[in-house]
Formats: structure tokens, C-alpha cells, sequence
């Protein structure tokens, strides 16, 4: 039985409400930290689009896909990776948008305290759900300001005003949380996930559908490219498994017949490296295996990019880079390559 749409708030400046339309008006997205809620957005709920600095509603948004990982770029001051296709219910401008205050009488946030800004606490941070009576409450409004515009004058400063929570660190200084990059590589495989270990679990347990190994390990890291690191023009993970102490040497868990993965994800661009697992065993404590920043850029512009490389001469790998949409392709590349060496190919 199809369930009700959702409604949740999508905040927006009035530069990045413009650079939303100049960009065909056809995806929303969202910061890093909040993979988790995009990824409960549906196709079918509404968002509800709200200028923080005027503090004005000007628009609603119907989505129209599945959360997807896109670096591409849309927003000058941030990437918003986190991202929802979705088409324009109704719009206004800044100058018709409908003030947050004219709502005061049929929004819940309103209610409960006199005075202050309590209210202001819901209008912070997005995706944020909405209960649905303030979600048609807002919809109306806005589809009333349609047909009937009011125009309103709008402070240029105001209207242009950063919140603190879109001010960022820059990309390469922040990591993901070990339970998002799992969150981030299950939405990407989809459906065929048949299920996996606790979230947060390091290494992710995971049993998939043919023609992939249906029992498998996943060990996945943050793969970075810090100033003043290695060669120019290498990305790297750094390996530590769980248990391994500095000073200690480790080696992969291939107990009960897992097939191992030892996979990195590039957060900038949005992209998933995958090594040959087995050529890693009895490793130091952090030690980086690379990829060149060629193989990550060959993935974003075509999907999926290889790189053939010698280790220290004993063995030759193959890596694999690919983006998120494509990790489906590039896991079943990964096996056969990894197989076809074990084999002796």
C-alpha cells in the first residue's frame, strides 16, 4: 500500500537558492554529516524550500529519486553531496516569498511558548522532517503566494547571509564516520545487500546476491590526499585493523570463508577505490597503500577506471576506481581480478 508523502525542510541562502535554478532546478543536496537522513527521503515526499537568512518560504520541491553520492558541482561555497533529484512544485521569488511569521497561527512550532525564539530551532539543519499538517500548512501558503504574489521588500545583506551550519571546514580536513561510509557503500550496492553486521562494525560483514561472493568482508577507509603527504598526485588509505596496536604488524580476517574487499572512499570527488586485499598481509601499523589521482578522476569522468601497478616488484595489482552509482560493476571487476590472480592467471 503506498505510504503518505513525507514533507521536510530543504534550507537554502538566497545564493544557493540561485544557484539551485541556474543549475536546471532538478537536484537538492545536502551536507555530508546528514547522508543518513537523505538516504530516509523517498520519491513522492516534498521539500520544503526555506531562505534562512529572510526567513521566508519560497518554494516546494517534489522528489523524484532515491539519496545518491554527487561531487559534480552545482554550489560555489560547498559541494552538498548528499543529494535527491526533484522537480519544482511551486516557487516564488525572495521578493513573494511568504514570511515565516504569517504562518505563526497554523505552524506547530509556534506553539507551546509565548515569545522568543524557540521556533527558530526547527529551521535549522536539512533535512529535517516535518509533521505533515505544518508540511501542508506551508504548501498551501506557498501555492496561495503563487496566485496571489505579495510583493515584499528584502534586505540584500540578510538575503545573502551564511548560517554557521554552511560554514565548512575545508573538504580534505574531514573524514567520515566509520558507520557512514558503511551507510554511504550499502545505499550504493542496493538491493543486492541481502544483509550485514552492525553498522558500525569494522569490518562490514555483508551477504550478497549472485553473481557477487555471497559471503564477504569489507574493510573500508577514508581515502585522503592531506599537503605535504606523499608523492604529488596520489590519494591513500592508511591500514590499521581492529586490535592492532602501533608498533604491531596485522593482516585481514578471512575467517568462515569471507571473501575480503579492502576499499577506500574519496569524499571529495565521490569516488570508491578498490585493492587487491590479498597482496596485503602482515602490514605495519597505518600503512598507506595508494592510487594515483589520474585512476579517481578516469572513474568520475567514465564511471569506472583502472590502474595496473607493480608492488615493490614481487607482485603486479590491478586497482579498481568507480563512482558510487557504479560500485555494483566495479565489486564484481574486483572479484574477478583478484580471483583470476589467486588462480594464477
Amino acid at each position: 500500500m503506498p505510504q503518505d508523502p513525507s514533507f521536510w525542510l530543504d534550507l537554502f541562502t538566497g545564493k544557493t537558492w540561485r544557484e539551485f535554478l541556474a543549475a536546471g532546478a532538478a537536484v537538492s543536496g545536502f551536507r555530508e554529516s546528514q547522508w543518513s537522513a537523505v538516504q530516509r527521503v523517498r520519491p513522492g515526499d516534498y521539500l520544503l524550500c526555506y531562505l534562512t537568512g529572510v526567513s521566508r518560504w519560497i518554494g516546494v520541491l517534489e522528489v523524484t529519486s532515491g539519496a545518491f553520492w554527487d561531487t559534480s558541482v552545482i554550489w560555489e561555497d560547498d559541494v552538498f553531496p548528499c543529494r535527491v533529484r526533484a522537480k519544482i512544485v511551486a516557487a516564488l521569488t525572495p521578493e513573494t516569498a511568504v514570511p515565516v511569521h504569517d504562518l505563526r497561527d497554523q505552524l506547530s512550532i509556534f506553539r507551546g511558548k509565548k515569545g522568543g525564539l524557540h521556533w527558530t530551532g526547527y529551521l535549522r539543519g536539512s533535512p529535517r522532517k516535518w509533521k505533515e499538517s505544518d508540511g501542508e500548512a506551508v504548501l498551501h501558503a506557498i501555492r496561495k503566494a503563487v496566485a496571489n504574489p505579495i510583493v515584499r521588500e528584502v534586505d540584500p545583506v540578510k538575503l545573502e547571509r551564511h548560517p554557521r551550519s554552511v560554514r565548512k571546514k575545508p573538504l580534505e580536513t574531514v573524514r567520515l564516520a566509520q558507520a557512514d561510509l558503511h551507510k554511504l557503500l550499502i545505499g550504493s550496492l542496493g538491493n543486492v545487500v541481502l544483509s550485514h553486521t552492525k553498522i558500525e562494525d569494522k569490518p562490514l560483514d555483508v551477504e550478497l546476491s549472485p553473481p557477487l561472493p555471497h559471503h564477504s568482508r569489507i574493510y573500508l577507509y577514508n581515502a585522503t590526499h592531506p599537503p605535504g603527504g606523499r608523492t604529488v598526485g596520489e590519494h591513500k588509505i592508511q591500514l590499521i585493523v581492529p586490535g592492532q596496536e602501533r608498533g604491531e604488524r596485522g593482516s585481514f580476517d578471512y575467517s568462515d570463508g569471507r571473501f575480503v574487499f579492502l576499499v577506500g572512499f574519496e569524499r571529495e570527488v565521490g569516488i570508491f577505490v578498490l585493492w587487491d586485499a590479498g597482496l596485503y598481509n602482515n602490514f605495519a601499523y597505518s600503512r598507506n597503500v595508494q592510487v594515483r589521482a589520474e585512476t579517481i578522476y578516469h572513474a568520475l569522468a567514465f564511471g569506472v577506471a583502472t590502474q595496473n601497478r607493480a608492488l615493490w616488484g614481487r607482485a603486479k595489482e590491478t586497482i579498481v576506481a568507480c563512482k558510487p552509482e557504479w560500485l555494483r560493476d566495479a565489486v564484481l571487476l574486483r572479484t574477478q581480478l583478484s580471483t583470476v590472480r589467486i588462480l594464477g592467471g
